[in-house]
């Protein structure tokens, strides 16, 4: 679904008062998605040394398609894929926990490439080879519950393996006005201390 602005005080006169200059944003056109989502969990407790420990998984694939939308001439066109969506993603945690004191994460996320530009509903953005990049990024935790009596410590790193990767532009990013894509944070480490009285 598109969001067009209403700047003619025309098209609706009882909301608009012609004397003022007015915006509104609209539902235009329609979105058909079609996908399939698979999870799957394996839990096993008292494994090794650890007391909980879990596998979670899984994977999602889109199939979006704007049935209708307007392209930059304000001409109508029919049927294209929906710029900027990944068709395949994959996910994958791994945690384990020990003695209830200690827990351990590890995530993993994939994201396959999002089309964009010339057989897309976004053929304005002209983003060289016509896709934003898929990639892998994997984020780790450890936390430590009562460390000391009511306080817990956690350390986090985010995109451990410092992996470059972007996200789409806005929906009619041009590169000259608007960037086609968005760089990501790199490694990023939080130390956090919990208190509770």
């Amino acid at each position: 679904m598109t969001l067009l602005p209403v700047t003619d005080c025309r098209a609706i006169p009882e909301i608009f008062n012609c004397n003022e200059r007015s915006k509104q944003f609209q539902n235009f056109g329609s979105l058909r998605i079609r996908g399939l989502q698979l999870d799957a969990k394996l839990k096993y407790d008292r494994l090794t040394i650890f007391e909980d420990f879990v596998v979670f998984g899984n994977y999602t694939y889109s199939d979006p398609i704007d049935e209708v939308f307007k392209d930059a001439a304000g001409e109508d066109q029919f049927h294209q894929r929906v710029a900027d969506i990944a068709s395949h993603q994959f996910n994958l945690s791994v945690s384990a926990a020990w003695r209830e004191k200690l827990n351990a994460n590890l995530r993993v996320n994939y994201v396959g490439a999002r089309k964009t530009g010339a057989g897309t509903d976004l053929p304005s953005n002209t983003l060289q080879g016509g896709q934003v990049d898929s990639y892998v990024v994997v984020n780790a935790s450890v936390s430590w519950q009562d460390l000391l009596p009511h306080t817990s410590l956690r350390l986090t790193v985010n995109n451990l393996l410092d992996e470059e990767y972007f996200h789409p532009g806005i929906r009619d990013a041009d590169g000259t006005v608007r960037p086609q894509q968005f760089p990501q944070p790199g490694r990023s480490v939080f130390l956090g201390l919990k208190v509770s009285f």
